[in-house]
């Protein structure tokens, strides 16, 4: 039986979108490589021999662009050492996946074997940026260093990070900026919207457990 399948590509890695390039999916480069993959998976890939292709995403999906400055970078050595989080406002479990932009195939953490961690915090902190104090910025323009972008640019850290700045705005104190947030009652109302800051107990006793406490609460 005929059933559709979304296949994650191409892979550009000659689109800088800082300077302006096109995203739309159109150029000769993008129709060439999604023809070329459909060939491929026709020849090589089981039950795909009459594959058509019935729709391609009207955008390139950006992995990245600049990041903000604040207070508290996030950093990958924070993330392996597991350093406990105190203004954690979410979590992911996504991987290191953020590839070599000149060699979209290449993936640095992995080649370099670092530690693969299954669950990581998101700060509030890293929303923040300076010096402007009434901004927050939720996204792929958080305040990390570049790998540890890897887990935090998906969807669902994303929406939690979202939800976490559109919570926090009307948490501001007037004539204050974020930062002035008071992180417990922030932390406290998105858990009354449901918002999954806590894990399942068992889940979350398996992460505490994993935490270096050791080391300064960041």
């Amino acid at each position: 039986m005929p059933a559709p399948m979304v296949v994650n590509a191409t892979g550009d890695a000659d689109v800088a979108v800082l300077s302006g390039c096109e995203t739309v999916v159109g150029r000769w480069q993008d129709r060439r490589e999604i023809l070329q993959l459909l060939e491929v998976m026709r020849k090589h890939f089981p039950g795909c021999r009459d594959a058509r292709l019935r729709a391609v995403a009207p955008l390139l999906g950006v992995r990245e662009t600049r990041r903000i400055v604040g207070d508290f970078r996030f950093t990958v050595q924070d993330v392996v050492e597991r350093r406990a989080v105190a203004d954690t406002i979410g979590f992911t479990a996504y991987g290191w996946d953020l590839p070599d932009p000149i060699k979209p195939s290449y993936q640095p953490m992995t080649e370099a074997r670092t530690k693969r961690i299954a669950i990581t915090p998101i700060p509030y902190r890293i929303l923040l940026p300076r010096p402007v104090r009434n901004l927050i910025c939720p996204g792929r323009a958080v305040n990390v260093e570049r790998h540890v972008l890897g887990p935090l640019r998906e969807q669902a850290p994303c929406m939690a990070m979202g939800q976490t700045a559109g919570t926090a705005a009307s948490l501001v104190p007037a004539g204050t900026g974020f930062a002035d947030v008071e992180v417990p009652a922030l932390r406290q109302r998105l858990r009354d919207q449901g918002c999954p800051r806590r894990l399942r107990p068992s889940l979350e006793r398996r992460l505490l457990t994993g935490l270096n406490l050791d080391q300064p609460v960041l």
